[in-house]
């Protein structure tokens, strides 16, 4: 019984280191080979092989990386274009639940309205409980953005170059109690992104978003 078994595992045991012999063999460093001349020259990549493998690896790394930056501008631009909206959408409702103006103003240090540039140097919401478009002592500020990057511009018309503000009841007013209504256009400066976006206010005062060509854009 015993010769049995040993018969019927030395054989596997045969097989095992033969796997093993031939692992090691793939795992061994490149033979040299022996020149006529009596020198050695082992086998592998040259220096020269292997830059010009990098050169290649380089060149494909760059045209992925230009290919890319169009749509990553795009998309950062629509994700900042939402923060306004959505900054908007806040005003509109804190104003009602409130019962007070809120207003979001251009603000380039978020703690008082600027008093020229676009709303590139980011904005501020605040309290207006004097309707007065400043943020004054004891107005509270209920939130804060920063600037936008510098390769995009985001501009107002005339009527929404510097505040949007909201009464108690959900209308979007000037600081002289007249409905306000117009146009904030987010922009890329690049050539290669061919769209940007426009923040549409209403007469109502509901905010809106749609995207604009390169044509349109200011």
């Amino acid at each position: 019984m015993n010769h049995e078994c040993k018969a019927m595992v030395q054989p596997k045991l045969k097989g095992r280191h033969k796997t093993t012999d031939s692992m090691s063999k793939l795992l061994q460093p490149p033979r040299p080979v022996k020149l006529p001349d009596g020198r050695r020259w082992a086998l592998g990549q040259s220096m020269l092989e292997t830059l010009i493998a990098l050169a290649l690896l380089a060149i494909l790394c760059g045209l992925a990386v230009s290919s890319w930056r169009p749509l990553r501008q795009a998309l950062e631009l629509e994700m900042l274009a939402e923060d306004l909206w959505t900054s908007v959408l806040t005003a509109r409702s804190e104003a009602m639940r409130r019962q007070q103006r809120v207003t979001v103003c251009i603000s380039s240090d978020g703690l008082a309205c600027a008093a020229a540039g676009s709303w590139q140097q980011g904005w501020l919401m605040f309290q207006d409980s004097n309707g007065n478009g400043a943020v004054d002592p004891g107005e509270r500020v209920l939130q804060i953005h920063g600037a936008l990057p510098i390769h995009f511009s985001a501009t107002g018309n005339s009527t929404v170059s510097k505040y949007i503000s909201y009464g108690s009841s959900g209308r979007s007013l000037s600081l002289t109690g007249a409905f306000q209504a117009g146009t904030v256009s987010l922009c890329p400066f690049s050539a290669s992104t061919v769209t940007g976006w426009r923040l549409v206010l209403n007469a109502a005062g509901k905010p809106r978003l749609e995207k604009t060509v390169m044509s349109n854009c200011k």
